[in-house]
Order: C-alpha cells, then structure tokens, then sequence
C-alpha cells in the first residue's frame, strides 16, 4: 500500500497487513482544510451559475484536485469571477435573472415574474442576450458593477430610479403603468432585506453573516 505523507514530497510503501492509524475521510473536507494544496478549474458551465440569496453571492461550480497527483475531488461553489469562460453567464446576468425572477427581493418582487413579458432565464443564454431589453439591463448593471444585493442597494441610495427604465423594459405592456407607481415600494423591499441580513435587524441578522463570513474563509 502507497501512502502519500504532506507536503506529498515523499512517499511510503506498506505492506498489506501494515494498516494502523489509517481511516476514510471525506473527500469534501480536504478543501476546506487545505485550500493551498488544491487546484480549482475555470468555472463550469455544468450546473449553471446561480444566486445565493443568503451569500449574497453568485456561485458557480469549479472542479477541484488535491496534490501533485492530482487526486479528483468533489466540484465545490465559487464565487464566479467577473469575466468566466464564454460558456459562462457572467455574475451581472445571473443577478439580473434573480433580481427579476424574485429571489432578491421579497413578494413585491416576486409578483413581478408573472407580468414580464420575457422568462428572466433568457439572460442566461446566447439567444436571449441579443434581445434589447437584456442589452439594457445588463449594460446598467455592468456599469455599476452590480452583481449583489449589498451593491444594488448601494447604487439605489445614490440613485432610487436606477434600474427603473430597464426592468419596465421586460414588463407587459399593460402592466407597466403598476409597477413604476410600486417602484418606491420595491426599492424599499431590497433595502429592508439587506438591511436584515448586514444586522440591522437585530442578532438574528448578525448571526447570519458571522455564519457567512465562517463559510468564506473556508472557502465554499
């Protein structure tokens, strides 16, 4: 038997019989304790990069090895990068396809969804990126640099009615006229909930983001 002893800069042969002190762990677990000695990929098209609401962070899968072997780990979730692959929605259209499908706000957000004339999940193929109304939004959002609820917030309070005409933009027409009357209402939802989740809340919320803050230092 072949064990493999850190920093891997040498090896040791056993014989069969010679398995003391030696256990399973899992796999998973290896990452978050040695990060150094592991090789993350480019960000993977499969599964799809998503929005974690409670993060407040898009995440996409990466494949990992461990060592110079190269050992094959489970993928993990990675805060994606602002220019992934081009297989790879980039951060800004995944929040807006969040952002439109209700996942960063509350109900008034999410009641949005059933009045747009376009599935928010076009920003996240090539075809639906040609359209103008993914055009707008993601150019505004790119300007911003605008791919989280902390910085959307942040823009909004310098400038309530960023975002305004672009979301009308994917709005029926009929129901446009309703949702720049609510547009106040749906600013102020994002902002509440932020304002949540940074501890404003009181401890629940300051739980949270130590939990957060735990989760990023080890990495997933």
């Amino acid at each position: 038997m072949r064990v493999y002893t850190y920093p891997l800069t040498h090896t040791l042969t056993l014989a069969p019989p010679n398995k003391s002190g030696v256990c399973t762990i899992d796999p998973a677990w290896i990452y978050q304790v040695a990060p150094t000695l592991c090789t993350l990929s480019p960000p993977l098209d499969t599964p799809p990069p998503v929005y974690d609401p409670e993060r407040d962070v898009v995440l996409a899968h990466r494949g990992v090895t461990f060592g110079p072997p190269s050992w094959a780990l489970p993928p993990l979730q990675a805060p994606l990068p602002p220019n992934p692959p081009p297989t790879v929605p980039a951060p800004t259209a995944v929040f807006a396809a969040a952002l439109l499908g209700g996942a960063v706000g509350g109900a008034v957000w999410g009641a949005l969804r059933g009045m747009l004339a376009t599935p928010p999940e076009s920003l996240l193929s090539a075809s639906g990126l040609a359209q103008a109304r993914c055009v707008e939004l993601l150019h505004a959002l790119d300007v911003h640099q605008v791919s989280s609820r902390k910085r959307l917030v942040g823009v909004w309070k310098q400038n309530p009615l960023f975002l305004q005409r672009e979301v009308l933009l994917w709005v029926q027409r009929g129901g446009r006229d309703g949702v720049a009357a609510r547009w106040v209402k749906m600013v102020a939802e994002v902002m509440e909930i932020e304002e949540r989740e940074e501890g404003g809340g009181g401890g629940g919320g300051r739980g949270k983001k130590k939990k957060k803050k735990k989760r990023e230092r080890m990495g997933v």
